[in-house]
């Protein structure tokens, strides 16, 4: 991918994992040692977490959803290990329990705020907004304090002034878009809207159109500008020990992640179109199209070929998404003498999601399980550690109590996770 910062290095064999080889800058001098990434778990084992969390989620009317959510976390950290040491979560569930309920009575309020008065859930959606940025935070230090490697707790430094920085700007342009759509949306035509001539010259058409066409075109515009803020925070305060990353992606990175892939978009809905043509042709004939009943056939023949072409180009748009993002997301991620490389190969992810949807549907969405574990495990193995520090004196120091984590003991206190 053009957008990694630099080409992946090699995984070292299963052999060399306790003593690793040493990686090589593109200098040419040492750039430190490759510390091997690997996901252990199986579909088998997690199944049947997975069953018995959606059968008690269904009994308990969901309220057992951060018990379940704790399993899963503990599942799946203990199944990576990095430099041969698997992962740990230690989270509790009725910490966890307090942010569900948060998120459960900000949802409820905005759905049916409105029966009790309009500006009800207009208040509960500004009001959580103005809060997004404190549970973000909240949950991003909730979470990563209470997992932790070889003993030693993760933790997430972002100031809660740089989370308000960085999504309240956002929000401040949702929110100006979203008063343009009622503008947009309230303007109703006096005229007969089949009469071209007459609706042009109908009061407050221009305005209109051009607050439609404003929105039509900010929306993919700022996507990426948004996106690409709400993923520096997150990607700028992980810390581990005395280290903390740091994100080195661009925003033009970003904007050019997102045209790459709305080109790819449009080059799939090209094909996805030019086939069912082709096919309807194929099938009927030129001269058979020109009778109605012909025509209803063939219009009523190609639904379930349209269907699929559609499944199949939405499959094709997400893989490509997820594969550049990751690719930019996660290599452009480093830490002193820590550098991270990902390598997710487009066609792999494509086939996983293609298969798992297959298998999904034909076992009524039992194989679920299996093709969360399948794409974990693809992303998780396309990754790759450079790191030119000393991990083994690192861990020591902060077991022995000489790197103080006073500053992430609040997470235990103030923080909650909201299920993200």
């Amino acid at each position: 991918m053009t957008d990694i910062p630099a080409q992946p290095l090699p995984q070292p064999a299963a052999d060399d994992a306790a003593d690793p080889a040493p990686a090589r800058d593109t200098d040419g001098g040492s750039a430190g040692s490759l510390v091997p990434i690997a996901f252990t778990g199986s579909g088998a084992e997690y199944f049947g977490i997975w069953i018995v969390n959606l059968l008690l989620m269904i009994l308990t009317l969901g309220l057992y959803y951060p018990w379940a959510r704790v399993r899963k976390l503990k599942y799946f950290a203990s199944s990576t290990e990095i430099g041969g040491y698997p992962m740990h979560f230690n989270g509790v569930p009725r910490r966890m329990f307090g942010g569900f309920v948060v998120a459960a009575l900000a949802f409820l309020i905005y759905t049916f705020g409105e029966f009790i008065h309009p500006l009800v859930s207009t208040l509960a959606f500004v009001s959580f907004a103005l809060l997004w940025p404190w549970l973000l935070r909240a949950a991003l230090r909730f979470r990563l304090a209470k997992t932790d490697w070889r003993g030693v707790p993760l933790a997430f430094r972002g100031s809660l002034r740089d989370a308000y920085l960085s999504l309240l700007p956002g929000f401040a342009v949702l929110a100006c878009l979203a008063l343009l759509g009622g503008a947009f949306g309230t303007w109703q035509p006096t005229v007969d809207v089949s009469d071209p001539r007459e609706l042009i010259e109908e009061p407050g058409f221009w305005l209109t159109a051009s607050l439609g066409l404003a929105l039509l075109l900010a929306i993919p515009l700022l996507l990426p500008w948004l996106h690409f803020r709400l993923t520096r925070y997150r990607q700028s305060h992980y810390g581990f020990t005395s280290l903390t990353s740091r994100f080195t992606a661009s925003l033009g990175d970003f904007y050019r992640a997102y045209l790459k892939t709305g080109l790819v978009g449009l080059l799939a809905l090209g094909l996805a179109v030019a086939t069912l043509g082709f096919l309807v042709l194929l099938v009927y004939g030129l001269e058979s199209m020109q009778q109605s009943d012909a025509m209803h056939g063939a219009l009523l023949a190609s639904i379930p070929i349209m269907i699929g072409l559609l499944v199949l180009l939405w499959q094709v748009f997400r893989a490509f998404f997820e594969t550049v993002l990751f690719n930019l997301v996660w290599g452009s991620t480093e830490a002193q003498g820590l550098q991270l490389y990902a390598d997710l190969s487009f066609w792999r992810v494509l086939g996983v999601r293609l298969l798992n949807m297959v298998l999904i549907m034909l076992t009524i969405g039992l194989y679920t399980p299996f093709a969360i574990v399948a794409i974990t495990r693809l992303k998780l193995h396309a990754l790759s550690l450079a790191s030119s520090t000393d991990l083994d004196a690192l861990v020591g120091e902060a077991a022995s109590g000489r790197l103080s984590a006073a500053s992430d003991a609040a997470a235990d206190l103030f923080d909650l996770d909201i299920g993200l």
